[in-house]
């Protein structure tokens, strides 16, 4: 009796990390386009000619971009995304807010 309890909750907690969180990788191309043009022309520099990064955002109720989290080695993009981004207003579609949003970043340094 008492392994099956265990084995009940094993299931229930595996189901439970299964769907930890809600994200969105659907964006509203008006949105990507808005973001692209904020981030253009970074003013930092760097040794690699090519940065990636993961950025993890999402709208408030005053159509405001709140960053949640940036995945890079490099914390200049981190800085960077951060400061050109972080409640900043853009133009988006109501059904957006509050949605939490998973963006690949690219950065290609110029010379």
């Amino acid at each position: 009796m008492k392994k099956i309890k265990v084995l009940i909750v094993m299931i229930f907690m595996g189901c439970l990390t299964a769907f930890p969180t809600n994200i969105n990788n659907e964006t509203d191309t008006n949105l990507t386009v808005q973001i692209k043009k904020m981030l253009e022309s970074p003013e930092f520099k760097s040794t690699k000619q090519e940065l990636n990064a993961t950025v993890l955002l999402m709208l408030n109720a005053n159509d405001e971009i709140v960053i949640i989290e940036v995945k890079c080695a490099e914390t200049q993009v981190e800085s960077f995304v951060k400061s050109r981004l972080n409640y900043k207003k853009v133009k988006s579609n109501s059904v957006l807010k509050g949605k939490i949003f998973k963006m690949p970043l690219k950065i290609v340094m110029q010379n």
